[in-house]
């Protein structure tokens, strides 16, 4: 694993997922995803502070629980 992350996605209104998820191809044993969705670095300031938010939205949605 390295320091760059996927795409981060989230369920909108309705239960549709965004970006669209990428359905597995059968036959192969790799990820498909477009290059363009590795767009995060956690070792950049810019996608620690990303990360950082994402996990606090779902600690604080999850404590709303």
């Amino acid at each position: 694993m390295g320091t760059r992350l996927l795409s981060f996605y989230r369920r909108a209104r309705g239960g549709l997922t965004q970006p669209p998820e990428i359905v597995p191809y059968p036959t192969y044993d790799s990820d498909p995803a477009p290059l363009e969705r590795w767009d995060c670095d956690v070792l950049e300031e810019d996608g620690m502070h990303r990360f950082k938010a994402i996990v606090a939205k779902i600690k604080h949605d999850y404590a709303r629980l």
